[in-house]
């Protein structure tokens, strides 16, 4: 990464902001793209390290002036809710198709030589019982998940097609620093932590028996830069640690009493049947792929996450500013 270009679409957000942080330290010249400065306060730390560039993601015109020159483009402004995209498809197919068509024909047309990163779900697939993997039959059964099969699609299509280089990862359920905790439709384990901090209870669905796999975002970085500098291209799919979702929400109020001294409490409710639809039953992941290609695998433990999660928050006074996202 020393002395490469990067931009990063969305890179105020969650993952990019964390993906900016790693790549400064890295010796990369960063630039962020991004709609708006209303998360601007994940990047305070390091703010006068990086350029910030405000532009639409779906308007082909400011996405042309961004990536040129650049080395490695990381893709990952977007609609990044589930359930957002089922009240509202027209506001996921603008920022998560038309967003992705214009940032490949920005560098069709412009960059050639870039390489794009971009990232999906393993809800790709579907609501399947098998490990999620590479090459299983894909059967998303809703609208985010559709999208960014199309998204990976793309991808592919301009990679055969028109030799742009590109990785596309396949993320599961990704929790730490730096993401809002006022929103459940945005990362639940960070909204978990969001309500133990109001002194609310957090709200378990069933029985919580379900399972899921929980990747801490540091991982995610890893594998997003591993699959920039590497001279590999496809698709590849990263898990964490696997647990029943009971289990999940148990650690986080064991961490956050560990830390803070404070209680926390669960309750238990009826799965609502909306949700039930497109988001009940297992998620496993295998990450042989990745481990094999890569050489990545995921460092970080459930419990140091949540502990590095929550000091993160609590320290410097962040708090206020992140309960107010």
């Amino acid at each position: 990464m020393l002395n490469k270009k990067v931009l990063i679409t969305g890179g105020l957000g969650f993952i990019g902001s964390n993906l900016a942080k790693k790549c400064l330290e890295l010796g990369a010249d960063v630039e962020i793209f991004s709609s708006t400065l209303e998360k601007e306060i994940n990047i305070n730390d390091f703010r006068s390290r990086l350029k910030v560039t405000l532009g639409d993601i779906t308007n082909y015109g400011d996405v042309k002036k961004a990536v040129v020159e650049k080395d490695f483009i990381f893709h990952l402004a977007g609609q990044t809710s589930h359930l957002v995209a089922m009240e509202n498809p027209y506001l996921d197919i603008d920022a998560n198709l038309v967003g992705t068509i214009n940032v490949l024909e920005a560098c069709r047309k412009l960059n050639k030589g870039a390489k794009i990163l971009g990232i999906g779900t393993i809800s790709q697939v579907g609501l399947s019982e098998k490990e999620s993997k590479e090459g299983l039959k894909d059967d998303p059964v809703e609208i985010y998940s559709a999208n960014k099969l199309i998204t990976e699609k793309y991808f592919q299509i301009y990679n055969n097609s028109y030799g742009v280089k590109s990785c596309f990862l396949r993320l599961s359920t990704v929790y730490g620093q730096r993401q809002r905790l006022d929103n459940a439709k945005r990362g639940i384990t960070n909204y978990f932590i969001g309500r133990l901090f109001r002194g609310e209870d957090i709200t378990v669905y069933g029985k919580g028996d379900f399972i899921r796999e929980y990747l801490h975002i540091d991982d995610v970085v890893d594998a997003l830069i591993l699959a920039a500098v590497k001279d590999v291209e496809g698709v590849f799919v990263l898990g964490g640690d696997r647990m029943k979702f009971i289990e999940m929400a148990s650690k986080c109020v064991e961490v956050f009493r560990e830390i803070t001294g404070k209680e926390g409490k669960m309750k238990f409710v009826e799965f609502p049947e909306y949700e039930k639809k497109i988001d009940a039953g297992n998620n496993y992941v295998n990450c042989l792929k990745a481990k094999e290609v890569l050489g990545w695998y995921p460092k970080t433990r459930f419990e140091q996450g949540i502990k590095k999660t929550i000091n993160y928050y609590l320290k410097e006074n962040k708090l206020e500013g992140y309960l107010k996202c």
